[in-house]
């Protein structure tokens, strides 16, 4: 479960990633980055899918990197 999990989100943060090269920009925006703006017109979605966001590839690989090496220890230390 962890490494399908771990995968998924990994997935997940690549695409949003090339979401922002290949999609109009404003749109992005408005649904992947969280703001007082974006929250008070009801869009309460950016507070997750601001967390997929990444502006920089280094910044990607970063957090891609520290997520998969830390899932073991984060899983170990919710279920217990």
């Amino acid at each position: 479960m962890k490494n399908s999990l771990t995968g998924i989100i990994i997935i997940l943060n690549a695409i949003v990633f090339f979401l922002w090269i290949l999609v109009d920009t404003q749109f992005m925006i408005n649904n992947f980055l969280v703001s007082t703006d974006s929250l008070l017109e009801g869009r309460v979605w950016t507070l997750l899918t601001s967390v997929f966001s990444h502006n920089l590839p280094f910044h990607l690989l970063i957090n891609m990197l520290v997520l998969y090496s830390c899932v073991k220890l984060l899983l170990r230390f919710l279920i217990h």
